[in-house]
């Protein structure tokens, strides 16, 4: 009986694989379709330097190395993942991108200690209104993640003064650990700061709906509906 490995057609494609990365190395495709067969076959760490070749074939850039790192994580190779987007960082420290992927792969391999330095630098790196509404949903993740949603609330709700956009992690948090009454106090605290701000306003919106509180729903929708008449339809498809 013939193993897979040991497979007529299999060790027939293997070497046309391996024939035209011979003969086209700067092909990134060949190599990416050989990493794939490897994998298949179970040939991990060779799958994974066919991978990396890919990369040197694309360019080697911090862009390809992100790319790489997706590319190891969809496949399960954490480690290898985490290796790649922290060297896509080295040549991109700014990369918005790449570090909310370090800090997905670190709560992936639960790696909480680096996943927690890593949020504080990707809130540093948050420059607009969506990547800042990112980094505090990547916050919110980890939190749940590690299993310490009750100890975090804690630290928040103890503080002397808080800002706004910690008063929202709050709500956000409570909302988590469902605590909806905490949450829609604080959302409503928030949102009462920074009224112009539809990010909290939509977050309100969602506990009220959660909690049952159906009149707050409404309300918080139609505030929406005028802060965002380009989406009035989807809140008024959220009030129903």
């Amino acid at each position: 009986e013939t193993s897979l490995d040991e497979d007529p057609l299999l060790k027939t494609a293997e070497a046309m694989y391996l024939l035209a990365i011979e003969r086209d190395a700067d092909v990134p495709e060949y190599h990416e379709y050989f990493a794939d067969f490897l994998h298949r076959r179970g040939r991990g760490i060779e799958a994974v330097a066919a991978w990396r070749a890919m990369a040197e074939a694309s360019g080697g850039g911090a862009t390809e190395l992100r790319q790489l790192a997706e590319t190891y994580a969809q496949h399960d190779y954490l480690n290898e993942a985490i290796d790649a987007a922290n060297a896509s960082l080295a040549a991109a420290p700014e990369d918005f991108e790449t570090q909310e992927l370090a800090v997905r792969l670190y709560v992936r391999k639960r790696a909480y200690g680096e996943a927690l330095a890593a949020i504080d630098q990707l809130d540093d790196l948050a420059s607009d209104a969506a990547s800042e509404e990112r980094a505090i949903q990547r916050r919110v993740e980890l939190y749940e993640a590690e299993g310490r949603l009750s100890e975090r609330i804690a630290e928040l709700a103890d503080r002397d003064k808080i800002l706004t956009r910690e008063r929202w992690l709050l709500g956000l948090l409570e909302a988590s650990d469902r605590q909806y009454d905490l949450a829609a106090a604080h959302l409503s605290q928030a949102a009462a700061e920074s009224p112009q701000d539809t990010r909290i306003l939509r977050a309100l919106a969602s506990v009220h709906e959660q909690a049952g509180h159906l009149d707050e729903a409404i309300a918080a929708r139609r505030e929406l509906v005028e802060l965002e008449p380009r989406l009035a339809t989807h809140h008024y498809q959220a009030i129903v």
